[in-house]
Parts: structure tokens; sequence; C-alpha cells
């Protein structure tokens, strides 16, 4: 998703022209048998009451969640950044945040967005992701998310892509190709894992996730609200039915995105039938 908050977005993206799609700003809590909804009644009324009925965290916890969202509203992001910091788990903790609301939604919401379950990510991303939340949206263009790339691409006038080009080294300005040919550069930005061109440098280790993607005849969540699974050992982290959005073209079945932020050591078959073992 793209979350309109982003001052750079905002600055060099056309979302009119995107035609976003906008996610309501809640989640639908699986855990048990059961389907929670937590949300943001301030931007959409209809969650207030399904919010403070869902049992996920205390009154005292929704209280500071509306404490966090004003402070952080009041805050620059270049503040953010300047804070001494600590891990988002340690950081909820001493907020006063319970227990249950850390593992019932924080832990697998920013799970999600950090690409890690443990919270170990710094409580200034997640200061600057929280304050990006309450500011926007998260939303869809309705072409997909590769139409923020085209539109980029489209408003380019001075710009040359050299596609199909393996680069072989790349030196102080200059980038060489496989194919011969030497480039000569100001500025070089690696956009990807940079020791394999520079051996001094020490690989990169990434975070990443597994997203499967189903047919299905129905959809088990209404609203327009991601999923989030907050059973402990569960392989899915999060759920999402893309065409509860506007779509460019109708459906006749139901688009379901599921992610999973540990493979187990699954390949891909074996991932695929515990996947769907879950789901149901």
């Amino acid at each position: 998703v793209l979350l309109t908050g982003y001052p750079a977005a905002q600055k060099h993206l056309d979302y009119a022209a995107l035609d976003l799609q906008v996610i309501a700003p809640g989640s639908v809590v699986f855990k048990g048998q059961q389907q929670k909804v937590i949300g943001d009644p301030l931007r959409d009324l209809s969650l207030l009451l399904p919010t403070l009925l869902s049992g996920i965290g205390t009154f005292r916890d929704k209280l500071k969640i509306l404490k966090l969202n004003s402070e952080l509203k009041s805050t620059q992001i270049s503040a953010i950044f300047k804070k001494s910091e600590t891990s988002t788990l340690i950081y909820l903790r001493n907020y006063g945040f319970s227990e249950g609301i850390i593992q019932e939604f924080f832990r697998p919401f920013f799970s999600g967005i950090f690409l890690e379950s443990q919270l170990e990510t710094s409580s200034r991303m997640f200061e600057f992701v929280y304050k990006m939340f309450g500011e926007g949206h998260a939303a869809i263009p309705r072409e997909g998310m590769e139409a923020i790339p085209r539109q980029i691409y489209d408003g380019l006038v001075r710009s040359t892509f050299l596609f199909h080009s393996p680069v072989k080294s790349i030196q102080e300005g200059s980038i060489y190709l496989e194919d011969g040919r030497k480039l000569t550069t100001d500025y070089t930005l690696i956009a990807t894992d940079p020791s394999q061109f520079t051996p001094d440098q020490k690989p990169t280790n990434w975070k990443s996730c597994d997203t499967l993607y189903f047919k299905s005849k129905k959809r088990a969540i209404r609203q327009k609200l991601i999923g989030l699974i907050a059973e402990e050992g569960s392989l899915i982290n999060n759920l999402f039915y893309p065409t509860c959005l506007g779509q460019s073209q109708p459906h006749q079945e139901e688009l379901l995105c599921v992610t999973a932020l540990d493979s187990q050591g699954l390949q891909e078959d074996d991932l695929v039938q515990k996947v769907k073992h879950e789901l149901e």
C-alpha cells in the first residue's frame, strides 16, 4: 500500500491521476474463531462501536492510542529522527500499553510493516510510520501499485534507461558492464546488494516476506480492512482482499492476498498447502 502522508510521495506523485482507492483506517484481528475490529473512530465513525466492543486491549489502551496520535501529529518528522531510540517493543511497554494490545494488535500490525515479528525495529521508525498512518490513508491506485513507478517514468524527460545491461564492476566515477561498455558517472546509487560490486562492503541482511495470491468465491472480511492474525506461531501474518476496492476491471471472483513473514524453511508447495490449511 501507499501511505498518502509520506512527504516525498506528496511532492512527487499526482494522487488524483493515480485514482487512489482508500483502505479503511482499521484492522480485523483474527483470534481463534473470532473476528475483532479495531480502528480509528476519529476518521471513520463506523469503527467506534466495534473498537470499543472488540475486547482488544483495555479502555486505558484506547485512550493511550488517542494520546499517541495527538502527540505525534504535533511532532515534526525531523524531530522524531533526532530522539533517543530503543526497540519498538520496549517503546510500547514504556508508553504503558498492555501486553494484550501489544500481542493482539501492535505486534501483528507492525510486524507486517517492519517484516520482523520481534518488534526490534527502531522506535523512531515506529513513530514515523505511526504518524504517517495518523495523518493520511493507506491506499492503492486503481490500476495497482505499478501505476506509481509508471507515473514517475512517464514524467521523466531527461532520463535514459538501460535494460538488460548486467553490471560487472563499479569504481569511483565508472560503471563497467559485462558487455565491455564503460559508463562515466558523477554519482552512482546502488539499489541492490552493493557487496557483489564492492568487495570491501559487507553483505546486507535483507528482511523479506512471502506473499501468496489466491482466488476465492467470497470474502471473509466484508469491510475495506486488512486482516491480522494474532495467533502465536501462525505462518500467516496478514491477509487482504484487493477486490474490496475499486477495480479497473470487473471481477467474478475475489482476490485474496496472504503474507507470511517467516516461511519456516518450507518449500513453495509445502508453504502453499500450510497457508491454505491456516486460511481454512
